[in-house]
């Protein structure tokens, strides 16, 4: 078999639609955005851990510039507010 025999036989069976180069799926997949606090919850513990680990590269008086408000970004400045980091 070759790819493109196992899409022609995929799109017959009604699992995918053939594109140009490819494939894509037929079936809508509705992506949710989590809120905010149930994304703040998800995955707490090794959040905070990332988060700790992280903030000890920073040294004191460094100033960091973040590129993301997501939930982790919490856990990280805490640490460098304690410590006198500007963000």
């Amino acid at each position: 078999m070759t790819v493109r025999r196992d899409l022609i036989e995929l799109e017959k069976q009604g699992l995918l639609i053939r594109v140009r180069n490819g494939a894509k799926s037929n079936q809508f997949l509705p992506s949710r955005e989590l809120p905010h606090e149930e994304k703040l919850l998800k995955n707490i513990l090794a959040k905070r851990e990332v988060a700790k680990k992280a903030s000890e590269l920073i040294k004191e008086g460094e100033s960091i510039f973040p590129w993301d408000r997501g939930p982790l970004l919490r856990f990280f400045l805490k640490p460098l507010i304690i410590r006198n980091c500007a963000w």
